[in-house]
This record gives structure tokens, C-alpha cells and sequence, in this order.
């Protein structure tokens, strides 16, 4: 998985790049945009 790859690289993943990864997961769209107050992965997840 992307994410265990990139941890065991070292790189530092941002609450916004998982949010992301997630959001193309689930949904197969790649039209997320990252907002602060984490709208969008709520209104997924709630979907």
C-alpha cells in the first residue's frame, strides 16, 4: 500500500496527502481539493 511504502521511506506524509489518497480511493475521482477545516473527508466518508 502507498502508505506503508511511504513511511518506510521516511517520508512525511501531511494530514491533506492521506486525505487525498483516501478520497481517490474510495471515490475514484481525482478532483480533491485539501480545505482546513476537513470538510471534504467528512462529506466522503459520510456519503
Amino acid at each position: 500500500m502507498w502508505f506503508l511504502q511511504e513511511r518506510n521511506r521516511h517520508a512525511p506524509i501531511s494530514g491533506p496527502m492521506l486525505a487525498k489518497f483516501f478520497y481517490k480511493e474510495i471515490t475514484k475521482k481525482d478532483d480533491f481539493v485539501a480545505k482546513k477545516d476537513g470538510y471534504n473527508v467528512l462529506k466522503v466518508v459520510m456519503a
